[in-house]
Formats: C-alpha cells, structure tokens, sequence
C-alpha cells in the first residue's frame, strides 16, 4: 500500500511528478539552456509553457524536468 504522504496532488499530480525532482534553475540560466534572451523566457512563463514558482527569496524558479520536456516537444 502506498504512503497517502507520498501520493501527489494538484499540479505534481497532473504532471506526473514533484516540482523541482530533477533541481529548479533561474531565468537566465533557462534562456541559456533554451538559447533565447531572459525577456523570451519570461514571455514563455506568462504563457505556462514550462512549469515555474517562486524561491522564498522572490526568486522566479524554473522546474529542471519540465524545461528539458518542453525542449523535447520542440523536435521536428
């Protein structure tokens, strides 16, 4: 039987995993992994192209695994 502690809810349930298992990175170094500027990654924020929160700090953070699979559905 599974632990009810580990079962995911909200948005790690619809995608399938926790935000940030794979580590999180900022704006800047998601525009270098996606080759665009900062202002690009930010449009694609406001779009939800990738899943992203905010470092306690008020950081924005970009989930590790959800760029890499946004990366992947770009191939031709």
């Amino acid at each position: 039987m599974s632990n009810p502690k580990e079962q995911s809810t909200g948005a790690d349930a619809k995608y399938g995993y926790r935000f940030g298992c794979d580590g999180v990175m900022d704006v800047k170094e998601a525009g270098d992994t996606l080759g665009v500027c900062e202002r690009t990654v930010w449009n694609y924020i406001e779009q939800n192209r990738f899943r992203h929160g905010n470092h306690p700090g008020g950081k924005k953070i970009i989930c590790t695994r959800s760029l890499r699979e946004y990366l992947s559905s770009l191939e031709s």
